[in-house]
C-alpha cells in the first residue's frame, strides 16, 4: 500500500489539480483522471481532519495524583457567531457653520463590538 500524503501534501496536490483543470489545457480523459484523484485526496483530507478533531481534548481538571483529566472538545458548543447588524445611517448636517453645534466640540466615537468583521482596535 502506498504511503498516504500528509494533509499539507494532499492539499497542495489538490490545489495543483484545480489550477490545471481551471486552465482547461488538458484532454478530457486526463481531466477526468485528475478530477477523480482530487476527490480521493479530498476524502483523505477530510479523514485526517476528522481524526484530528477527535484527538483534540479539553483539559477539565487535575486528579488528586496530579494527572490531567480530559474530555473531548465540542467546538460547536462554545462557538457563537457574531450578530450581523447594520448600524443606523449617520445624520448629516448641512454644510457651513451652524449655531446648533460648536465646531470645537469633540464627540466620542460609538463603542464597537470587537467580534465584528470590520473592527479595528484603536491601538
Amino acid at each position: 500500500m502506498p504511503e498516504q500524503p500528509t494533509f499539507e501534501e494532499a492539499l497542495s496536490q489538490i490545489e495543483k489539480i484545480v489550477v490545471g483543470l481551471e486552465r482547461g489545457e488538458i484532454e478530457l480523459a486526463q481531466a477526468l483522471t485528475q478530477y477523480r484523484q482530487g476527490l480521493t485526496l479530498l476524502a483523505h483530507c477530510r479523514r485526517l481532519i476528522d481524526q484530528a478533531d477527535q484527538a483534540v481534548k479539553l483539559l477539565t481538571n487535575v486528579d488528586p495524583d496530579g494527572n490531567p483529566v480530559t474530555a473531548l472538545f465540542d467546538h460547536q458548543a462554545t462557538f457563537t457567531p457574531p450578530a450581523t447588524t447594520t448600524p443606523p445611517p449617520q445624520a448629516r448636517t448641512p454644510a457651513g457653520p451652524s449655531k446648533a453645534t460648536s465646531p470645537s466640540r469633540k464627540v466620542a466615537p460609538e463603542p464597537r463590538d470587537p467580534l465584528e468583521d470590520d473592527y479595528n482596535p484603536p491601538f
